[in-house]
């Protein structure tokens, strides 16, 4: 009979509590990202049971969910990120959601609605089965923190089905959700064909074009076809000729000179074509910014470092870049593809052999000469690149990046040899195997780097390189070969992962 007793005592002291139109409170002077993850929370609670929870500063008698930053309510060791959960009285029932910074409420938020049953994805939201209760464990305590200090995604141009066909909404969106998925950095890659880090120089643009479309190009997909031409019907379901970003679709030649005609006396519609997609492009970083997300863009540095004319260019091009993108907290530099096996040497005793002469003993473990000429290559641009960073924006981090992986391209062999030439503050983060199940572990290299030196593999979510991986044809995800890609990078001491992606509800 005691036994009995006790056993409906601790079912009764167990049962959960109904926040359903609890209050959401906020404090005085909360931080926008507080009261926007508030005002997300009240939404979604009311998208789960159908009834309002307003948010509000007090909670009178009545169920009620804090949040709000609370450095003090976490560990003194605990990471900016972290958040907690905790249930703090039970009549009327009383949640908090504390962080020690906004993005760490921002996070709290988001993980009690994943508790709920709701489903955070790139491509969407998934909500449980409406019902008209909130329940929650009384006993509900706990902290977390994230792994990675930084976590996010390399939405990879050059695919009609990419970032090359976003609109400003679609970037809101996918922010969005990255921000509801606790990813806190996107990179953006631009080649010299795309228009995302082209430069004005001499009434025209230089290292840039136009966003693709249907009829310009399309990597992976027919060329050269207007949307009337869409099989089955569909063209019906495109609002213009070409399918493609409303900067590339809508671009047009100016009637009059427009204010900046010293610069393009005569705009021309690739001139405006660009123009939009820089500008399209630098709102959606902004809005990033505002959702907690770190921003970072970059493109290749070619030819010869030691060329007068190659820096100068590269000079101009990286501060149109940053005057265009001034949010951004990170800019990288790649390899230029393909280069990972190695370059032809230099004319002896040429500047750029002088170099390759000097740090041939630092590059010598890669056993080719080839491999040793372009490694010395890259160290001297990224030398060169660090120092101009500085001096541009002594704030901005600086990121060197390329084709790797230790069964690919092989640019995350340099790193061996880079992490003894460059500056310790710049972070190397470069793609990994092309195909995800390749290897159950991200670069060798990694785990051979200073373990101060800031690193990010970038494995590949979703392929385009053929063999058995038809990625972008028939989507196949790579949960079970990512798992153990971050188990390792974890266990080489990566302070970041990424993953490289082309489309966004596939994955």
């Amino acid at each position: 009979m005691i036994a009995l007793q006790l056993l409906l005592a601790c079912a009764v002291h167990a049962a959960p509590l109904d926040f359903a139109g609890a209050r959401i409170v906020t404090a005085p002077g909360a931080a926008d990202m507080e009261v926007f993850a508030a005002r997300d929370l009240s939404r979604y609670f009311r998208l789960i049971c159908g009834q309002e929870s307003p948010v509000v500063r007090d909670p009178e008698d009545a169920p009620a969910v804090f949040v709000g930053v609370s450095p003090d309510a976490l560990p003194p060791e605990a990471d900016d990120q972290a958040f907690a959960l905790r249930v703090v009285a039970t009549e009327p029932p009383r949640l908090r959601i504390l962080g020690k910074t906004p993005i760490g409420v921002q996070y709290g938020v988001y993980s009690l609605l994943e508790k709920l049953g709701v489903g955070f994805y790139l491509g969407g939201d998934a909500l449980p089965v409406r019902r008209h209760e909130l329940l929650i464990p009384p006993d509900l305590d706990e902290t977390n923190a994230p792994v990675f200090r930084l976590r996010g995604s390399l939405p990879w141009y050059n695919f009609l089905n990419s970032p090359t066909t976003w609109d400003l909404e679609d970037y809101q969106f996918f922010f969005d959700q990255m921000a509801k998925m606790k990813m806190n950095f996107v990179g953006f890659h631009s080649y010299d064909h795309e228009p995302f880090c082209a430069y004005p120089e001499g009434g025209q643009w230089r290292m840039g074009q136009p966003a693709a479309t249907s009829l310009t190009y399309g990597w992976g997909t027919v060329r050269h076809l207007a949307t009337r031409d869409f099989g089955f019907g569909t063209g019906q379901c495109f609002p213009y000729e070409v399918f493609g970003s409303r900067s590339a679709a809508l671009a047009k030649e100016p009637q009059e000179p427009s204010p900046d005609g010293a610069v393009f006396p005569h705009r021309t519609l690739q001139d405006d074509a660009i123009i939009r997609a820089q500008c399209v492009l630098a709102q959606g970083l902004q809005y990033a910014t505002q959702r907690g997300v770190k921003t970072c863009v970059g493109f290749e540095l070619v030819g010869d470092p030691t060329n007068p004319e190659q820096r100068r260019i590269e000079e101009a091009r990286l501060r149109h870049t940053l005057a265009t993108y001034p949010m951004v907290e990170y800019v990288w530099f790649w390899q230029s593809e393909g280069l990972g096996g190695g370059s032809e040497p230099t004319a002896s005793d040429s500047p750029l052999d002088l170099i390759v002469q000097r740090h041939h003993s630092t590059f010598e473990y890669l056993g080719n000469e080839n491999r040793i000429a372009e490694a010395a290559r890259v160290a001297a641009w990224a030398q060169w690149a660090h120092a101009l960073v500085k001096r541009l924006r002594p704030d901005l981090k600086v990121a060197v990046s390329g084709w790797g992986g230790d069964r690919w391209m092989r640019f995350s062999d340099f790193y061996i040899g880079l992490d003894k030439l460059l500056p310790e503050d710049v972070i190397f983060a470069a793609l990994d195997n092309i195909d995800p199940s390749w290897e159950p572990n991200v670069s060798a290299a990694y785990g051979q780097l200073s373990p101060t030196r800031e690193k990010w593999p970038i494995p590949w979510w979703e392929s385009d390189g053929g063999g058995l991986r038809r990625d972008q044809w028939g989507p196949q995800c790579n949960v079970k070969p990512f798992t153990s890609l971050v188990r390792d990078a974890q266990a080489k001491g990566c302070q970041g992962i990424l993953g490289i992606h082309w489309q966004t509800r596939g994955v």
